[in-house]
């Protein structure tokens, strides 16, 4: 069976859940004995953290080159989907591009 609270599988014998600590009651675990997990909510949450580290890194692309290329290496390694690969090479690229051209600017001063 699983927790009500946090999706956590529990086993049969145990009153609580080892994960988040909660009481299961008896009535309730003899009405929902096959109660599937809690993970859609999850997937959604890391989805909206990906889509806003995504677009962070193309915003700090242009601004910030350097966090830029930062937060495009880290959205391209959490990126198991491939969703937004076209956005983080986006991304990349132009932290590369305006990286290069405040470097010449600098080395021109």
């Amino acid at each position: 069976m699983y927790c009500r609270y946090c999706g956590n599988k529990i086993e049969d014998d145990h009153t609580y859940c080892s994960k988040c600590g909660k009481s299961i009651n008896e009535e309730y675990m003899a009405k929902n004995n096959e109660i599937t997990p809690i993970s859609s909510s999850n997937k959604t949450k890391s989805s909206i953290e990906l889509k806003t580290l995504v677009i962070l890194a193309a915003v700090f692309s242009v601004i910030f080159p350097l966090v830029g290329l930062i937060l495009s290496i880290i959205a391209i390694a959490k990126d198991d989907t491939k969703k937004y690969k076209s956005l983080t090479t986006v991304a990349l690229i132009l932290s590369l591009v305006f990286l290069i051209i405040e470097t010449l600017l600098v080395a021109i001063r």
